[in-house]
């Protein structure tokens, strides 16, 4: 739960450490969540310079209170604003490497944010994409559940060859396994029939449940099996 996604700090240690950033290495993670990636980088590499791109003012305010010591050492800076926004003030500034972990909306899709991180990425920076695929053909249910199109993901083959084919140079990918799914999933759900427990006369309850409910359902039916996750480090031309 605290990197919003189902990859778990040894495998994202293990992605940080193959981005290779220098000392005083400037970081970019659009779709940010609760930062924790960044404050890990921060952690990780000498005068590292992150900055949190970030929408939401829930995973903004969150990322905040839990990464107070590296914003006020200025290795973390946390932007209330959606990607396309932080793009248009951008100017000429470029960075040592950008993150998007499970956020492709940010910029649309998959492939266009391949396109439109890479974009803010110095020659020979790295960017770290998390992205959904299947793993089988999805079942007309699941995708009806899921409100989606089976067009909107690939394979994880695909996943790699897509960034390929726009110039990028794979250099490590890993695919959650059963096990964090499950974690994940089940994490999720379990803190939402907590906090409808303890909190029964909040408005929302009836909604959070069905939603949580709905959407547990379609995991163990459908999602286990169908549905995998895959994070990439990939290098920039240059």
């Amino acid at each position: 739960m605290d990197f919003c996604s189902p990859i778990g700090a040894a495998r994202t240690s293990r992605a940080i450490e193959l981005m290779g950033l220098g000392q005083g290495a400037e970081v970019v993670d659009f779709g940010a969540g609760k930062c924790e990636w960044l404050a890990r980088i921060a952690a990780a590499v000498s005068s590292a310079r992150c900055v949190g791109v970030e929408p939401a003012a829930m995973f903004a305010d969150e990322a905040r209170r839990r990464h107070s010591k590296q914003i006020q050492s200025g290795g973390l800076e946390i932007l209330q604003c959606s990607a396309a926004d932080f793009l248009a003030r951008l100017g000429e500034r470029r960075f040592d490497a950008a993150l998007c972990i499970g956020s492709t909306h940010a910029f649309g899709d998959y492939e266009r944010t391949l396109t439109g991180a890479a974009a803010c990425i110095k020659p020979g920076g790295v960017l770290v994409v998390a992205e959904g695929y299947w793993k089988k053909k999805p079942s007309p249910e699941y995708l009806k559940a899921l409100g989606g199109d089976e067009s909107e993901f690939t394979t994880h083959a695909g996943n790699v060859e897509r960034a390929i084919e726009r110039g990028l140079t794979p250099l490590w990918a890993c695919t959650v396994t059963d096990d964090e799914w499950d974690e994940y999933e089940w994490g999720y759900s379990r803190g939402i029939e907590s906090w409808v427990r303890e909190h029964p006369n909040d408005p929302d309850v009836d909604a959070m449940l069905a939603r949580s409910r709905s959407w547990r359902e379609s995991f163990v039916k459908w999602g286990r099996d169908t549905l995998g996750f895959g994070v990439y480090v990939l290098r920039v031309a240059g």
